[in-house]
């Protein structure tokens, strides 16, 4: 079978962090490895003028030229010619999105079947967008969403979370499988540094970065000994200046640390050093940093909201506080701190229901029986389209 995945797509193999190149990646690999399955992966990136194609771990790479950033007014009609072009080299068995606004556009009346898996909820989470840029942007979005939905015949669904939301709008077939994470999350050695509170994820006001500072300001009030360190990316920089303005305002430096983006291999030896990883974010669908952090067997202090406590066992794989509740972040962040029993006893509970959930071989395996289904019923309706027309 050739399969070709579509959507955010790493270049660079060193800074697979997280969000959709991390999953994107590694369902790929995942797939690679099985026999018979030939994998190619086509992305759009901007500034390039012609597409570059590159082999890596047995995935066949396509990197497109786009011209997204007006194409969205358009259809995108340039990169639909050119996504097609490729694909029409590729002639795949089935087609996977991952993402439910520019990329169905793209294959629309390709020819080829296509699924679509999203990741998160446009409609919602363009609500919570800062600037003029975003506020502009949303509604193009969402209106690309709902089109996407009522489009496609098969829908991946990753989150329980999303469910009630995908049934709104959609009348295709829904299939239920969590993302997978790579297999190098399962290897991290417990190299713990007691008191180490880790956070990783992009800089912007969905994911509560403000209360988790304010929660470690707690944290410093009441003289516990720990340090958090803030991995990701800025994406709204205003945002960004107003929770280093707290640190300096609190004087949290000692508590505190800022490390920006890191590579692959840093953030490894974060998650063996950690104590606990913190999200304690409003929106997020089934976030890849909780995994990793289940699969490196450590305990997440998550949010009460959205898509975390589908992950997040209350008690039994970790702790859950009322996001925006710095008291109750606080609170829980202590009491996984200062109890090493619980924290290892919750650590290996995380590791065991990663190992069945997010492995990249369960993962790509149930992937490609729905990617066989797909294109069977495909090459089922074609044959009778064709007999239906020699009659």
């Amino acid at each position: 079978m050739r399969v070709a995945i579509l959507g955010n797509y790493p270049e660079d193999k060193n800074k697979i962090l997280g969000g959709t190149h991390a999953v994107a990646w590694n369902l790929a690999e995942g797939l690679s490895r099985i026999p018979g399955v030939e994998v190619h992966a086509a992305t759009f990136v901007q500034g390039l003028t012609a597409t570059r194609h590159e082999v890596c771990n047995g995935v066949h790479e396509h990197y497109v030229p786009s011209n997204s950033t007006l194409g969205g007014l358009t259809f995108y009609s340039i990169d639909r010619r050119r996504l097609v072009g490729t694909l029409r080299e590729v002639q795949p068995d089935v087609i996977h999105i991952h993402g439910s606004t520019h990329y169905p556009p793209c294959v629309w009346r390709s020819g080829f079947p296509w699924v679509m898996t999203p990741h998160g909820m446009i409609a919602k989470e363009a609500k919570m967008r800062e600037g003029l840029r975003g506020k502009l942007r949303g509604p193009l979005e969402v209106w690309y969403e709902r089109w996407a939905y009522r489009a496609a015949t098969d829908v991946i669904v990753c989150s329980e979370y999303i469910l009630p939301f995908v049934r709104g709008y959609t009348k295709a077939r829904l299939h239920w499988v969590a993302n997978a994470i790579g297999d190098r999350y399962f290897e991290i050695p417990n190299n713990e540094v007691p008191g180490t509170i880790l956070f990783v994820g992009v800089i912007t006001p969905r994911k509560g970065l403000t209360y988790l500072a304010q929660a470690m300001n707690i944290l410093k009030q009441r003289n516990v000994q720990c340090k958090l360190c803030i991995v990701g990316k800025i994406l709204d920089a205003d945002y960004a200046d107003g929770v280093r303005a707290y640190i300096d305002e609190n004087e949290l430096h000692d508590y505190i640390e800022w490390l920006g983006p890191v590579e692959e291999e840093r953030l490894l030896e974060l998650y063996g050093q950690c104590s606990v990883l913190v999200l304690p974010s409003l929106e997020e669908t089934l976030p890849t940093v909780i995994s990793q952090a289940m699969a490196a067997g450590k305990t997440v202090v998550g949010a009460r909201s959205a898509g975390i406590p589908f992950m997040v066992h209350d008690g039994k794989t970790g702790l859950l506080a009322n996001y925006g509740d710095s008291v109750d972040f606080a609170d829980k962040i202590e009491a996984i701190l200062s109890d090493s029993e619980l924290r290892a006893s919750m650590g290996e509970a995380a590791r065991e229901e990663a190992k069945a959930k997010y492995s990249s071989a369960s993962v790509a395996q149930t992937h490609l029986e729905i990617y066989e289904q797909i294109a069977g019923r495909s090459k089922t309706e074609a044959a009778a389209a064709k007999g239906s027309g020699d009659s």
